[in-house]
């Protein structure tokens, strides 16, 4: 069992986090553990998570804490709420982590040991085989990965559960048996049940092939990553809410790092807080590809990936927008429904920076003014002639979805007088008195 020393994965002064459930693959790590503190001058604490599933899961606490302390190792528990909201198992493996990072931040400890091992990897990914993933699942278990400067390590990945069993045996360790490792209303238990005996019967070195596959396809994915990341390095630019990117920087890429870019962007997006399924990143390059200039798809979890001619944008959708319409009977200031405002003045406000000075003889061809979303058939007059707003919004590439939000200036006679967002206005007539519309933004209200 001397693979935890031929891997590297444990160091002389190492500070570990050893988790530990009761079962026999931990039992078995923190025992070759424990007889390396002398030699690698180790620190080890025990983590322990009661999931507070089964009836017996208070005496596994028990059993555990009972060995740290024939071993001299100190000992931090936590216990879950089986009753939570969401995924049970997505719920408690989140929670699992974050523990073990606590502990380990709490004793200044540099690495958390897990106890993975060969048949855990084997099943783990014919699963996702079966199941789909993103190309990193397929490589797997990752042998070790760090995060917030922690890094986990699982020394028995490369060891089959007989070694396991045969070094359990040799060294009489005590261990605690998970009566649902029987049951086979779990996936992984029908996989390891039914699938893999059939498997092992094709050919026994079945362990050492799907750690080969795991190998390729752990390098392969590393240099589909290095150039997913060069380019969102280089070419994609992170604002608040929105991830964007020109689909012509994009084109030329590897399909399998467009993949790859794509699901960055939307973990970027979400703060890796959800996940795209394959036929989900498919129908996003499909929009990204889209030989028309306007085009989108829905994302999950209420976000959106959308094309505006050369832009590619994912971001979180807002709610359709509702086509409004204010009256504007005199000077004054008038909210708009988007939190923004216009304000009607008969002087120039200095602060007011995106305003028009518009020119009459009586205030009767000037009063009723309206501010609106846009509607079918708007036209613009400029000194040149008219333009409809479509070609307008056409020719400026404006994203369908501002075009329904846009405000427009409608003045006394219906006409559109001035585009505030866009800063264009149209030619209007002179005269001897002035006034002054404001358009600010909801931000700069507030600001």
């Amino acid at each position: 069992m001397s693979i935890v020393l031929d891997r590297r994965l444990i160091a002389e002064h190492d500070k570990i986090v050893v988790a530990v459930s009761g079962g026999i693959d931990s039992m078995v790590l923190l025992d070759l553990l424990a007889s390396l503190r002398g030699r690698r001058k180790l620190e080890l604490v025990i983590a322990h998570v009661d999931h507070q599933k089964r009836k017996s899961s208070a005496a596994d606490a028990a059993f555990v804490a009972d060995r740290a302390a024939a071993y001299g190792i100190p000992f931090e528990m936590t216990g879950l709420d089986p009753d939570g909201e969401g995924n049970f198992h997505e719920r408690a493996r989140n929670a699992r982590y974050a523990f073990f990072r606590d502990v380990a931040r709490r004793y200044g400890a540099n690495k958390i040991a897990l106890a993975h091992q060969a048949d855990d990897q084997a099943e783990t990914i014919l699963m996702r085989l079966v199941r789909g993933a993103a190309f990193a699942g397929y490589a797997g278990i990752p042998e070790r990965s760090a995060k917030d400067g922690i890094e986990l390590v699982r020394p028995l990945l490369f060891v089959s559960r007989r070694q396991i069993a045969a070094y359990q045996a040799e060294r009489g360790l005590p261990f605690r048996d998970d009566e649902t490792n029987d049951q086979d209303h779990y996936t992984r238990n029908r996989f390891r049940h039914r699938l893999m005996p059939e498997i092992a019967a094709e050919n026994p070195r079945y362990l050492s092939k799907f750690a080969q596959f795991a190998a390729y396809a752990g390098e392969a994915n590393d240099v589909v990553s290095r150039l997913a990341e060069d380019f969102m390095r280089q070419s994609v630019g992170i604002l608040p809410g929105r991830i964007v990117f020109s689909a012509n920087a994009f084109s030329p890429l590897e399909p399998a790092v467009k993949k790859e870019t794509v699901k960055r962007c939307y973990d970027r997006l979400t703060g890796d807080a959800g996940e795209l399924s394959y036929g989900q990143i498919l129908a996003s390059l499909r929009i990204i590809a889209f030989s028309k200039p306007h085009g989108s798809y829905d994302l999950p979890s209420g976000h959106r990936v959308e094309k505006n001619y050369d832009e590619i944008a994912f971001f979180r959708r807002m709610p359709s927008a509702t086509p409004y319409a204010v009256a504007i009977p005199a000077f004054g200031e008038y909210p708009l429904p988007d939190g923004s405002m216009i304000a009607v003045r008969r002087k120039p406000d200095e602060f007011d920076v995106n305003h028009i000075e518009l020119c009459y003889n009586s205030l009767d061809f000037i009063f009723p003014m309206t501010v609106r979303t846009r509607e079918k058939g708007d036209r613009i007059i400029f000194a040149y002639g008219t333009k409809k707003l479509s070609d307008l919004f056409i020719d400026r590439k404006i994203p369908m979805e501002e075009r329904n939000r846009m405000p427009l200036v409608i003045g006394k006679t219906g006409e559109v007088v001035w585009i505030p967002e866009m800063k264009i206005r149209a030619a209007v007539p002179s005269g001897r008195e002035s006034l002054y519309v404001s358009y600010i933004r909801e931000n700069d209200r507030h600001a």
